[in-house]
């Protein structure tokens, strides 16, 4: 894709972002509160663990322990995007894995997220199990318009509720609270995958 053409598509991008926000604000009860959704692929290639603390034993033995700090990074997509795929394609024949977007056409933002493992680490089935800061970046350069949010992360399918802290751009006075369901595990790479739902209040 070419420079001018990948710009387009951010652009593109953008427009959808503060479209959907905007086109529900009458649905959220007023002016200055509105919804929208996203779905996130975690790229497994850049999730990187401490490993200072980690489990011993088992089928999950050096996997990321309760205190193990990680960072991750993936694709946002427009929601109702994610269904039987993982969102990701990946290649490991390098001798190294490389991972890209399943449907780049829908890439609408990138998604960083750094914390800590709490409950049982990865080996946590109920409850929380990391918390974390989350920054959805929406479209290129870094910082035009984002959303930051901070709370637990559960591996079940109920909701976690976290607090939006800020943003920038259109997001820049943002409040409220983002809920993230936990859709599963990408069958393939084992990559995170979440729904996530917004409601801002500016």
């Amino acid at each position: 894709m070419s420079k001018r053409s990948r710009r387009l598509v951010l652009l593109m991008a953008l427009a959808l972002v503060v479209t959907a926000v905007s086109a529900s604000s009458a649905l959220a009860g007023g002016k200055h509160k509105r919804t929208f959704g996203v779905e996130v692929a975690e790229d497994p290639s850049r999730f990187v663990f401490s490993g200072i603390h980690t489990i011993e034993g088992g089928e999950l033995d050096g996997f990321p322990a309760y205190g193990d700090y990680f960072v991750t990074q993936g694709w946002i997509y427009p929601a109702g995007t994610l269904g039987d795929g993982d969102g990701i394609t990946c290649d490991d024949s390098g001798g190294s894995l490389e991972c890209e977007p399943e449907y780049p056409d829908k890439v609408i933002g990138e998604w960083t997220c750094y914390g800590v493992h709490v409950g049982e680490g990865a080996a946590t089935e109920t409850g929380a199990w990391v918390v974390t800061t989350q920054h959805f970046n929406f479209g290129s350069p870094y910082g035009e318009l984002s959303i930051t949010t901070e709370g637990f992360e559960t591996p079940e399918s109920a909701e976690a509720i976290r607090a939006i802290t800020g943003g920038t751009g259109f997001f820049k006075k943002a409040r409220g609270e983002q809920a993230q369901t936990f859709l599963g595990f990408g069958e393939a790479w084992f990559n995170v995958l979440t729904h996530n739902e917004f409601e801002v209040k500016r």
